[in-house]
């Protein structure tokens, strides 16, 4: 687990986003990810988180599904680039 403190939104406000700025977070790396739809609701898509606690599946609209993209993009642009020396703790080894 890495402590961070996210600039994005846990408090709910008034306008239904999450407000995660008062307060620390831990986070699991991710080690894999799927996604998919039901067949019975193809309007859905879900999206299978995998940590070594165990797997989260989300369902989301395709309006959800392309501002979580959006918004995934545009945080991971702004990440710095990984430090030169080190473990990387969600790297895999072959």
């Amino acid at each position: 687990m890495t402590a961070f403190r996210p600039k994005a939104t846990a408090a709910k406000t008034s306008k239904g986003s999450f407000d995660m700025t008062d307060r620390a977070a831990s986070a699991e790396f991710l080690t894999a990810f799927a996604t998919g739809w039901p067949e019975r609701e193809p309007h859905l898509m879900v999206l299978s988180l995998t940590t070594q606690k165990g797997v989260q599946d989300f369902a989301l609209t395709r309006e959800q599904a392309l501002l979580v993209a959006k918004t995934i993009k545009r945080t991971a642009a702004q990440l710095a680039p990984p430090p030169a020396a080190g473990p990387n703790p969600g790297a895999r080894r072959a």
